[in-house]
């Protein structure tokens, strides 16, 4: 059998890098604001996920050993998500 070319094998390798940054504001003497801020997976990997693994077939949705996604990634997780956030101290 021939070789499998390196651009039909896919990774289950996992990277991703989250940054935050976040900024205390004081309001008087009793009071605090932070803003916050979060960036994940900052450089846009694709990260693979839902791998087909179950080995029992299901009628309804096919999935199993007898389907043709059985050990194959189903889906790729989010690339860049970003939130913003406020928490107030006191």
């Amino acid at each position: 059998m021939a070789a499998i070319p390196l651009s039909q094998i896919e990774s289950n390798r996992y990277d991703q890098l989250d940054a935050r940054i976040s900024k205390d504001i004081n309001i008087g003497e009793r009071y605090k604001i932070e803003v916050i801020g979060q960036l994940f997976n900052v450089f846009g990997t694709n990260n693979f996920g839902g791998v087909g693994t179950s080995q029992i077939t299901n009628a309804s949705t096919g999935s199993g050993t007898s389907s043709g996604t059985f050990g194959t990634f189903t889906a790729a997780l989010p690339r860049q998500q970003g939130e913003l956030a406020v928490r107030i101290l006191f």
